[in-house]
């Protein structure tokens, strides 16, 4: 059972409003869970899929959390991003970061989703 409210597209019911969604979150290093925030929000829209990237060291973590909202991830790709400086926070020049793009599958609404 999922613990997020599900929204259908006139209020009523959860039936889908999007087919596809496509997040590159924040990867919560700075803000501590924003990225689940992210996915939280995307699963509320109801989307057949989610394909989203988050650094592979929370992989653990995302795919236990994509179980308890009965969702199935997958993780798609193994990636590595550069990251030049961009904020005064930063301290190095540019960061090589290990990231996901993991994809969230939704499973159809059941009739009593959409009563």
């Amino acid at each position: 059972a999922s613990s997020i409210p599900m929204r259908g597209r006139r209020g009523g019911g959860a039936r889908r409003s999007v087919d596809r969604v496509v997040i590159n979150p924040p990867f919560g290093t700075r803000n501590k869970g924003i990225d689940v925030l992210f996915l939280e929000q995307a699963i509320a829209l109801r989307p057949r899929a989610i394909y989203s990237l988050h650094k592979t060291s929370t992989r653990k973590h995302l795919l236990k959390r994509a179980q308890g909202w009965g969702v199935e991830a997958t993780v798609l790709a193994e990636l590595r991003f550069d990251i030049p400086a961009m904020y005064k926070f930063h301290k190095k020049k540019s960061m090589d970061i290990e990231v996901d793009l993991i994809r969230f599958e939704l499973p159809e609404p059941s009739a009593e989703d959409l009563a």
